[in-house]
């Protein structure tokens, strides 16, 4: 994996939390969304491997930072910087897009049953 391959997929996430922040911002919600790649060295002596973390955070307006979620991979010996931060990266997406899409789909299982929640859809169109 090329560094110039990984870094375009950081400055995408980079992009999408931006705009994500930038409209809560106008909106006035008080919340911003972040990210940290952490890279743990590996513990011989414990037979640990190194293991990364990507760890998304919230910070809402007069409250400190809080983890929303960590995800963490263990590094296999045959992966290099570059392949392993875009396995990572990968692998976050996915989960994010397969959340979002549950989400999606039970909303839609509720407006599909709730007339109430129809009712107050139709009033925010």
């Amino acid at each position: 994996m090329k560094k110039e391959e990984v870094e375009k997929l950081f400055d995408m996430l980079d992009n999408v939390f931006n705009n994500i922040n930038s409209k809560n911002k106008s909106t006035g919600t008080g919340l911003h969304f972040g990210y940290k790649l952490n890279v743990v060295p590996a513990n011989v002596q414990m037979k640990k491997p190194i293991l990364y973390t990507f760890e998304l955070s919230l910070r809402e307006a007069n409250q400190g930072e809080r983890i929303l979620q960590t995800f963490s991979y263990e590094k296999p010996e045959s992966y290099d910087l570059y392949t392993m931060k875009h396995q990572v990266m990968q692998s976050v997406i996915t989960v994010m897009f397969e959340s979002t899409m549950l989400q999606w789909n039970e909303l839609g299982k509720l407006l599909n049953t709730d007339q109430s929640l129809q009712k107050a859809a139709i009033i925010l169109k």
